[in-house]
């Protein structure tokens, strides 16, 4: 075998390797935010001029709460998730739930206008969600959560999808994503901790 010929297999054998390995932390990263993990201690934003600087880990220390992901403010799908949980305050409060924090993927002002018109348009009642931006999509990517596909034609580019957190004390309880524009309706997650809460019961009573 000449040396030219050595080199070339060598090299291909190396970017082989090379490409082994990156699929591989590829696979640990998309497997490293789950059930069980902590909440990433990183910035979400409320308001705008100036803006309130939210750290998320510290925001939610000590409590029992939700973190409902959605697409983009005033979106259909979007405003459909956010009107199940206005719905269901009552329910979720029973369990426990002290917070439903809303976070898009849009500045905090975009955030807040949306969560002024949604609750008037739902009879001004809201004593339990907080409406968080998420502009550069930071919280969303750490999650792994990031939309697959960009839809331009719909001027969409970097959403996440629907999904739906249940947080404790800022370790993961429980997380649903949905399916394109399904959302991650309230009745669901709400069977969901009432599930998980009786198999807690049982193992201490057990």
């Amino acid at each position: 075998m000449t040396t030219a010929t050595t080199t070339t297999t060598t090299t291909t054998t190396m970017r082989l390797l090379l490409a082994l390995l990156l699929l591989f932390v590829s696979s640990q990263e998309a497997l490293s935010f789950q059930v069980g993990s902590k909440v990433p201690p990183l910035t979400l934003h409320w308001g705008f001029n100036p803006v309130t600087k939210v750290q998320l880990a510290s925001y939610v220390a000590g409590q029992s709460v939700l973190v409902l992901g959605v697409p983009g403010a005033f979106l259909p799908s979007s405003k459909s998730s956010v009107v199940s949980y206005l719905e269901n305050q009552g329910p979720l409060k029973e369990l426990g739930i002290e917070n439903v924090i809303v976070v898009g993927v849009n500045d905090g002002a975009v955030m807040g206008i949306w969560n002024k018109q949604i609750v008037e348009q739902h009879d001004g009642v809201n004593s339990l969600l907080t409406f968080l931006g998420d502009p550069a999509a930071e919280f969303i990517k750490k999650c792994r959560i990031l939309g697959s596909d960009d839809e331009p034609e719909s001027g969409l580019y970097g959403r996440c999808r629907h999904f739906c957190m249940w947080v404790e004390n800022n370790i993961v309880k429980h997380i649903d994503v949905g399916v394109g524009d399904e959302g991650c309706g309230a009745p669901a997650i709400v069977e969901a901790i009432q599930t998980l809460q009786a198999e807690q019961k049982q193992l201490v009573s057990g």
